[in-house]
Parts: C-alpha cells; sequence; structure tokens
C-alpha cells in the first residue's frame, strides 16, 4: 500500500447539508451546494477536499479545580478543507 496521497478530478456537489464528523464536544457540518474532491490512496478514498460553507462548533470549556474556563467556539467554514476519515457516508 502506498502512503501518497491523490486528489481525484472527480467533483461532487452536495445535495443537501452534511454532518462530517460529531461527538460530545465537537460538531463538523457542510452545507449544500458545497463541492467535494476524493482524496485517495492507491485505489482507496481515504477522505475529502471540500470547498463551500460549513461550520464548526467545539465545546472548549475545561472543568478544573479552580472552576471552568474557556468557552464554546462557533466558526463559519469559508475555505476549502481536507478531511481524511471513514468515507462510506459521504458516498452516499
Amino acid at each position: 500500500m502506498t502512503n501518497h496521497l491523490e486528489i481525484k478530478e472527480e467533483l461532487f456537489k452536495l445535495e443537501q447539508d452534511f454532518t462530517l464528523f460529531q461527538n460530545e464536544k465537537c460538531i463538523v457540518k457542510i452545507f449544500k451546494q458545497s463541492f467535494a474532491l476524493p482524496v485517495l490512496r492507491g485505489d482507496e478514498t481515504v477522505g475529502y477536499v471540500f470547498h463551500g460553507k460549513g461550520e464548526l462548533v467545539i465545546d472548549a470549556l475545561i472543568e478544573t479545580s479552580k472552576g471552568t474556563i474557556g468557552k464554546p467556539i462557533e466558526r463559519l467554514i469559508e475555505t476549502p478543507f481536507i478531511m481524511i476519515a471513514p468515507t462510506e457516508k459521504i458516498k452516499n
């Protein structure tokens, strides 16, 4: 298996808003009308380059012995980004 990554020239347009990642502390969403290009390692799709609008929400609060520090972060994503992760849900 190769470690070389390649961006495929097959452009996809998202037809609906999509949650790319979510856990108890973070959510990454990409909105419809955004574009995705597959990232390949050999013949396997290992992620996508996304371009369009999205949203990043992080619960950056930390409990310490002196109280809670930090704050929630919510950012609009407007620049292209790469996400390397399981891709089956995105393909559909």
